[in-house]
């Protein structure tokens, strides 16, 4: 769902959304009191990192060749196969 709401509303646009999305979400997690108030903003936080990673997947596609698309997925894919760990 996120790729049809980065085609309608532009890929700079979306992921301007979507870091203040990561913003709002960790920074409610600084200060959080509750569980609930943790997993909401958790779930902010979350949104926006898969909106994020749909935007910039999507407009690196847009800027790179059929042929050369592999060795410019590979730095953004490394880094995000890093961060899971």
């Amino acid at each position: 769902p996120s790729a049809i709401l980065v085609d309608l509303h532009g890929r700079k646009p979306f992921m301007v959304y979507s870091l203040t999305l990561i913003a709002m979400g960790v920074g409610g997690i600084g200060f959080a009191t509750t569980l609930d108030h943790l997993v909401a903003c958790r779930l902010i936080a979350g949104f926006g990192v898969a909106a994020l990673s749909t935007a910039a997947t999507l407009t690196i596609t847009d800027i790179s060749t059929p042929r050369n698309r592999a060795s410019t997925m590979a730095p953004m894919n490394s880094g995000f196969a890093a961060g899971m760990v």
